[in-house]
């Protein structure tokens, strides 16, 4: 069967017992036509009029192999401004399997799916479904580092008040002292930082 001739089975599924009839308007090849649905029956509809209702709502069937036809992801406007204007959203079914190993290269670990050719292209969706996470070690309690100032320094250094407020006198005009270069005392070996 050629796409010229070629059906699709269409339910209105908005079609109820309330509301058993159902008209919509779809323009093709620039006219108008009204489309009827009733409830609990499918419309069999030409192929390039059929494909207009594959969005929510509505279930459109393949005739010949029986299987819902799904529709491509549509952008939507708020996401719209985020992209380029070449750019679409798409669904991960809708990409080759070269587009999907990049996308998953590009994550940690993913690089293995560009190394295998003969990887199972639901395995790398999968991977690419999965939350992106980076794993931190966070350090709760680091080992403080002890700067030796030289001992004629200690003795003009007074020992420093702890408070929550910064004291700032703008009229004071201490010298300032020259501490020198700091000895940092390196760390025991073993001790992860």
């Amino acid at each position: 069967m050629t796409e010229d001739n070629k059906q699709l089975r269409v339910i209105d599924q908005s079609a109820n017992a309330e509301c058993p009839v159902r008209v919509h308007d779809v323009i093709v090849n620039g006219q108008i036509e009204k489309i009827t649905f009733e409830h609990g029956r499918e419309t069999l509809l030409p192929y390039h009029i059929g494909v207009k209702f594959m969005q929510d709502g509505f279930i459109v069937m393949d005739i010949e192999s029986n299987i819902q036809m799904q529709c491509p992801a549509k952008t939507d406007e708020t996401v719209r401004i985020r992209i380029n204007e070449d750019e679409v959203v798409a669904r991960y079914d809708e990409l080759t399997d070269s587009a999907l190993k990049l996308r998953a290269a590009a994550r940690d670990g993913g690089e293995k799916f560009l190394l295998d050719k003969d990887v199972d292209r639901n395995k790398i969706i999968t991977f690419l479904k999965q939350p992106q996470t980076t794993e931190i070690e966070e350090e709760v309690n680091p080992d403080p580092v002890e700067i030796i100032l030289p001992e004629d320094v200690k003795e003009k250094v007074p020992p420093p008040e702890f408070t929550d407020e910064l004291k700032v006198d703008p009229e004071s005009e201490e010298e300032e002292l020259d501490l020198g270069e700091p000895e940092v005392i390196p760390e025991p070996k073993g001790k992860k930082k």
